[in-house]
């Protein structure tokens, strides 16, 4: 779907950056994320710090745990749900649906329930340091409906599949006058 498609185009352009920064994925839910080979990154899995003696006390949160531990500098969350962690931290929110449309079953009677989409949004996006969405009208949702500070919001168009199909027979010119 469009989160797992983000996530990859993000990571694929980290991965090309040029920079010294080191990049830590960290896996909370044991889910795998980080296991294909991926050069630039670190896996960890934040499940296996709990095992290794590193907790701190009851009440901990895993990710604030591997930030503590792994000694992070900063969080970005590229898929919901994020935590308010002790280090700036980035959320990625690809829509706010659940307020335009909640009457969808996925949000009113399974999964991610319409309260909680709205007190996770609520607790967390005034707390990020930054906030990423994909359209300018997305940018306008979140700072209206959560009250945040619009120079919070960065607007980081969506990308496509790369397995998107492309019409090689238009180009720039073509395709922006045949769609405006």
């Amino acid at each position: 779907g469009g989160g797992f498609t983000f996530q990859e185009t993000v990571l694929r352009a980290l991965e090309s950056a040029t920079t010294t920064h080191e990049f830590v994925l960290l896996d909370v839910g044991g889910t795998g994320f980080g296991a294909q080979a991926r050069s630039r990154f670190r896996t960890v899995d934040v499940r296996a710090l709990f095992h290794s003696g590193n907790t701190t006390g009851d009440g901990i949160l895993p990710t604030q745990l591997a930030a503590d531990v792994l000694g992070l500098d900063v969080v970005w969350y590229l898929h919901p749900p994020a935590e308010v962690l002790s280090v700036p931290t980035f959320v990625t929110v690809l829509d706010l649906a659940h307020r335009q449309h909640p009457f969808f079953p996925e949000v009113s009677t399974r999964e991610w329930q319409w309260e909680s989409r709205e007190n996770y949004y609520r607790w967390v996006l005034p707390r990020a340091a930054r906030i990423f969405t994909g359209t300018e009208s997305g940018k306008n949702e979140v700072v209206r409906c959560y009250g945040v500070n619009p120079a919070n919001v960065i607007v980081n168009p969506f990308p496509a599949p790369s397995s998107a199909p492309i019409d090689e027979k238009l180009g720039e010119t073509e395709v922006l006058g045949k769609y405006g």
